[in-house]
């Protein structure tokens, strides 16, 4: 039963550590990182992490050791086996130690039996035996399983061992032999004095990897990882991957992902790849867009530097309350983006400056499950969807806009207004649109200024007052007049248009009347005026 349970033990170790190879290129290079201690103070700390590993000793110089005892000990006879009970001491010994041999006075083991031979990392421990109330010696106790026959053995090693003890590990082997081949990207710098540093892509040639016990009290083992990167160029360079107090001057070791994913900018346009929504796509949900608001001023860019955290150049920062659309999210160096549209432009925003109703937060999280292909068939998707609902909109009000043309003119606004608070003075402001196609040379406006009990405010004499725009203005341009102290008072409260004239350059006029078939509306207005911090994006 104890074999069988030791059995399983070794079988889920096993299986254990081949899943963990499937793991990614970067997360092996770091698996094997933690093994890689220049300075080992602390050997029992060390070991432990080859808990549930296989070792295999390669000690050279010794012919035997005394370290290694076994649970069930073995029986040497020492005089003719006798029929009947056996006595220990006369006729027989239990001998601990671990393929014992006699060397000398005393049992050992041989090398020959520990050498190249697998054994499973059971557990790791230190302890101290106080031999007197002055003296006390620390020990580390390492349990491991013979994998020939499952037996347990224990080996109990002294502060001071009396010979260096190299060994390798069956995990770091298999890491090894996963890494090697492998391409990465190394950081490097200019030259010793530059703070701007560049990644070049190199391959993996070698890796070299050396644990030792060693005869030392201050530093009881020893650790080292070494890795030999070809560039593309044929140069090579020997990485020590020493977590010493120099590591940090050492070359950083990226995976294709990574670098791409945080090392790379990022950019995005507005421009629908037709070709990708032509693809019949199926995606995991069916929905088919994602609102949300910014909470604050949000700064939005349409390029990411994970160099550079402030991307000062590129960024813009839209009015809190925006209405966006959402087509895609991402991750630059843990910090998670969107991809986003206003009034049919694409850019990134960061997830902080961006809030959700309970209902478009769910679809925004299901973004996670679209692989590449989906998830940029629904960025294009929805960036068409985007620029198609600006594009309705605008077409609604273009639509209002060419309807005042058989008017002949349109008023964005208009009205009277206080001068100056030292004066008593009252001015008038006009803003037109010429909706035509021919060019306006003059405006004549005949209005009204009124008190707040709706009578009308003379000046010079008379109560309607009269003023006269010179032009030119454009077809489909806009143009602003104003006439300073029309009333001199500050009584005036509000103004009637009676009629208007225009005369175009062409020799023609038009009479209006009814100033207010050409009023803007106020949601016309406030989509002329809407603030357009994506105007200069691409």
């Amino acid at each position: 039963m104890k074999h069988i349970k030791f059995l399983i033990f070794i079988i889920g170790v096993f299986l254990f550590s081949q899943n963990s190879y499937a793991s990614d290129k970067i997360e092996l290079l770091n698996s094997i990182k933690k093994y890689n201690q220049t300075y080992i103070t602390n050997r029992a700390d060390f070991l432990r992490n080859f808990c549930g590993d296989t070792i295999m000793f390669n000690i050279t110089g010794v012919n035997h050791l005394s370290y290694f005892r076994q649970e069930l000990p073995d029986t040497i006879w020492i005089k003719s086996r006798p029929k009947k009970n056996p006595v220990e001491g006369k006729h027989y010994r239990l001998i601990y130690t671990y393929k014992a041999q006699v060397f000398g006075d005393e049992y050992s083991t041989p090398i020959s039996e520990i050498n190249n031979k697998p054994f499973a990392v059971l557990s790791v421990d230190e302890i101290t035996d106080y031999t007197s109330y002055y003296i006390s010696s620390r020990f580390t106790v390492i349990k491991l399983v013979d994998l020939d026959d499952l037996s347990v053995i224990t080996v109990k090693l002294p502060e001071k061992i009396s010979c260096e003890i190299p060994f390798t590990s069956t995990k770091c082997e298999r890491i090894k032999k996963a890494l090697i081949g492998n391409k990465y990207y190394i950081r490097q710098s200019k030259d010793s004095f530059s703070t701007k540093v560049y990644y070049d892509l190199a391959t993996l040639e070698s890796c070299k990897v050396n644990f030792c016990l060693i005869n030392s009290t201050a530093y009881p083992a020893t650790s080292n990882v070494e890795f030999k990167f070809v560039f593309e160029d044929g140069r090579e360079i020997q990485y020590p991957f020493k977590n010493s107090y120099s590591y940090s001057k050492s070359p950083e070791i990226l995976s294709e992902e990574d670098y791409l994913t945080n090392y790379t900018i990022k950019t995005i346009n507005s421009n629908i790849n037709t070709t990708v929504l032509d693809q019949q796509m199926e995606l995991p949900f069916n929905f088919e867009f994602i609102l949300a608001t910014t909470n604050s001023m949000a700064k939005i860019s349409q390029t990411i530097n994970p160099v550079d955290s402030y991307n000062s150049n590129q960024s813009i920062y839209l009015f809190n309350s925006a209405v966006i659309s959402i087509g895609g999210k991402l991750k630059v160096k843990n910090k998670e983006y969107y991809k986003a549209f206003y009034r049919g432009k694409a850019f990134f925003i960061e997830s902080s400056y961006v809030t959700f109703s309970d209902e478009m937060k769910l679809k925004a999280d299901s973004l996670d499950l679209l692989n590449e292909a989906q998830a940029n068939y629904f960025f294009n998707f929805s960036l068409s969807l985007a620029k198609n609902m600006e594009l309705q909109i605008a077409k609604g009000y273009i639509s209002e806009l060419e309807n005042f043309a058989k008017y002949g003119l349109a008023i964005s606004d208009w009205g009277p207004y206080d001068e100056s608070e030292y004066t008593d003075g009252t001015s008038v402001r006009f803003n037109f649109y010429n909706p035509t196609k021919k060019v306006i040379k003059y405006i004549t406006i005949n209005y009204v200024g009124y008190n707040s009990v709706d009578d009308p405010v003379s000046s010079r004499g008379k109560s309607v007052m009269t003023s006269k725009c010179i032009g030119p203005i454009e077809p489909d341009s806009f143009a602003t007049y104003e006439f300073e102290y029309v009333w001199f008072t500050d009584i005036v409260d509000y103004a009637k248009i009676r009629s208007i004239v225009v005369q175009y350059r062409d020799g023609t006029s038009k009479t209006i009347t009814n100033a207010k078939s050409i009023m803007f509306s106020d949601d016309l207005n406030s989509w002329i005026n809407r603030p357009n911090e994506v105007k200069d994006f691409d």
